[in-house]
């Protein structure tokens, strides 16, 4: 910000510059509070004991638990979870593979 957007902002007159400087403060909070909570969660995933991680099979079996008693609508929105679960595993590289 310049001197003169400066001293209107000391007058409380608001600048389109200074305003855009707020909009990228709150952004970048807004940030910092999003890498904080995925921090948490990955130091939470890395401290499960590997034996206890759910294989991908395992999850998809969850999702497909007692779907013989489930109705149509219900398998439907299990195979749209399965999609979902393989997209995300796709899109952050996830192995398929041990």
């Amino acid at each position: 910000m310049g001197v003169a957007a400066s001293q209107m902002e000391r007058k409380g007159i608001r600048t389109e510059r200074s305003n855009l400087n707020r909009a990228i403060a709150i952004s970048n909070q807004q940030l910092a509070q999003q890498r904080a909570r995925v921090r948490k969660i990955k130091d939470w995933i890395i401290s499960q004991p590997i034996q206890d991680a759910p294989t991908i099979g395992e999850m998809m079996s969850a999702i497909n638990a007692s779907q013989n008693t489930k109705s149509q609508w219900q398998k439907i929105r299990n195979i749209k979870r399965q999609a979902e679960l393989l997209i995300f595993l796709k899109r952050n590289r996830f192995s398929f593979y041990n």
